[in-house]
């Protein structure tokens, strides 16, 4: 009797419960008072009061059964880990050993309920870096098992603050976007070095984007090389980015374990749906779970971004005058002959007065198809119903998942020095960075059509979509309107239903502006591009996508 009590108290004791014992044990009130009718019979007081506590609090109004926590999964990680250690001294009878992980397990939960407050002109992505290696070091210290965790990189709150991945939807409508996890190129070396890698650190990732960081965001490089398209792929393939992207994607934990949470949520699907799919085996030919790998997973994006600094004057001085020879020139400068012209074409005075900040950005794409899929949910998938070691090392030591190298786009921004603006040149190369990281992104959708991502129709009367010069539109720019349909089998396909165009003088500035300025900016006469040949069977919430 004592030894049933004693794995009672395993899912009730201090407020947590044990994902294994969780699964077959679901206790109600009254159930719950037996038990502690047993436990006084048996003269064990103390395990008495603990159940006692657990149905005080389940009584209690502000009772919650779905607390914040549960909501992340690198925090629930660790809880249930500690929480199998505080079962376990409890289980001996431990009860200081059990009070101090009592105490831990209280910290890592109201550390989520508290807000994170980032200190001002911190580098967003460095803090969240930190977040993540703490969050693993927390988890290492608790797990007792052999099994090898070193490729998992998990999700942090502080990632959703920076970028909200699940409600990301500037109009009533939401969509499937495609999920970016972006890089930089961070030589020691470089002019500027701090100011460019702070600015990539705190860069807001573009709305249409779901944010699929995954924590590291520096490669380490050195010296001007005009294509680093090798190296790059080079450090994506060591350091197992591939699965790493997969492992965010299906949410896995310190355990091992997968889930179907941020695909569902994405997708816009239950997770139980695709949990049952998957438990019966039903993955080949399943239109949802198909649905989900092209529409989202397949959809998946690394941008790294190599930055170049210099100012205009020096590239206006070495081409004034001796345009003949403006190639040789600008390449020694590590420019190509298209910087070089349209800094000469505005002229010495206006020229020699300010930055330029030029990025060349490297595409790849996660592969992931039918194969793929099958081979991931049959051979690695384990969750926290029944944890499966075997297909967990397995996965550990998998070469399937790699990227795709697509290909590379040059941009560059300028912006006016002192004589213009009362800002340092700090600032100054912070929004120049921003900008040319901005222009390198809609340079790549223009150039490759798989990058190209759908937007939304904010209205119809007048025609018009929250995109604009941030996305390098131009007078004349042509989107074909798309309507989502829905099968039988919840799998969605897209029907053409016309073409727009960018409408001339009617597109919106929509530019980086640092947030401390947006006060001063004088308020535009319209929020939203324009675009004509309007239709009446277009309606707001319409996909639009560039075809040209």
């Amino acid at each position: 009797m004592l030894k049933n009590i004693l794995y009672i108290i395993l899912i009730v004791a201090f407020n947590g419960f044990s994902p294994e014992i969780s699964a077959q044990n679901n206790f109600n009130t009254e159930e719950l008072q037996n038990q502690k009718k047993t436990a006084i019979e048996n003269e064990q007081y103390r395990l008495a009061k603990i159940i006692q506590d657990e149905i005080d609090k389940r009584n209690s109004p502000l009772y919650n059964s779905n607390p914040e926590w549960k909501k992340h999964p690198e925090k629930d990680s660790v809880i249930n880990l500690l929480e199998l250690e505080k079962a376990e001294a409890i289980k001996n009878e431990q009860w200081k050993v059990a009070a101090y992980y009592k105490t831990e397990i209280d910290s890592v939960k109201n550390s989520v309920n508290k807000p994170q407050i980032i200190p001002n002109n911190t580098n967003k992505r460095e803090y969240a870096l930190m977040q993540i290696s703490k969050n693993k070091s927390i988890a290492q210290k608790y797990n007792k098992s052999t099994i090898d965790n070193k490729s998992t990189i998990e999700n942090v709150s502080i990632q959703q603050k920076i970028k909200d991945s699940e409600d990301n939807s500037n109009t009533n409508s939401r969509y499937r976007r495609s999920s970016l996890y972006t890089l930089m190129i961070n030589d020691p070396n470089r002019m500027h070095e701090k100011v460019i890698k702070d600015a990539f650190g705190n860069y807001p990732l573009p709305e249409k984007f779901n944010d699929h960081n995954i924590g590291p965001y520096l490669i380490q490089s050195s010296g001007v090389i005009k294509d680093r398209s090798n190296e790059i792929a080079n450090y994506l393939n060591n350091n197992n980015v591939a699965k790493e992207l997969v492992s965010k994607w299906f949410n896995r934990k310190n355990t091992g374990a997968f889930d179907m949470e941020l695909v569902a949520s994405r997708g816009e699907y239950d997770a139980s749906t695709y949990d049952k799919l998957i438990a019966q085996s039903s993955i080949r030919g399943s239109a949802i779970l198909t649905d989900a790998g092209e529409e989202l997973i397949g959809n998946t994006f690394v941008v790294v971004n190599d930055y170049k600094f210099t100012n205009k004057e020096e590239v206006a001085n070495q081409t004034k005058g001796i345009l003949s020879g403006v190639s040789t020139l600008s390449s020694l400068a590590g420019y190509d002959i298209s910087l070089a012209t349209d800094v000469t074409k505005v002229g010495v005075t206006i020229a020699g007065k300010g930055y330029i900040i030029k990025t060349t950005s490297y595409l790849f794409r996660l592969e992931w198809d039918e194969t793929i899929a099958n081979d991931f949910y049959s051979r690695y998938w384990t969750d926290d119903s029944k944890i499966d070691i075997e297909k967990i090392k397995e996965f550990d030591n998998s070469t399937l998942f790699k990227l795709r190298y697509i290909g590379s786009q040059d941009a560059w921004a300028d912006v006016q020095s002192s004589i213009f603006t009362n800002k340092s040149e700090e600032d100054l190369i912070r929004i120049a960075t921003i900008r040319a990281t901005d222009q390198a992104i809609a340079k790549l959708q223009r150039k490759f059509e798989e990058f190209r991502t759908k937007t939304p129709l904010f209205s119809t009367d007048p025609l018009t979509a929250k995109i604009g010069t941030k996305e390098g539109l131009e007078a004349g720019d042509k989107f074909e309107v798309l309507e989502s349909l829905v099968d039988a089998n919840n799998k969605i396909s897209y029907k053409r239903k016309g073409v727009i165009y960018v409408k001339k003088g009617m597109i919106w500035d929509n530019s980086y502006v640092p947030e401390e300025e947006i006060k001063n900016i004088p308020k535009q006469e319209i929020e939203a591009t324009h675009f004509k040949n309007s239709n009446s069977d277009y309606y707001k919430g319409m996909l639009i996508r560039q075809i040209n």
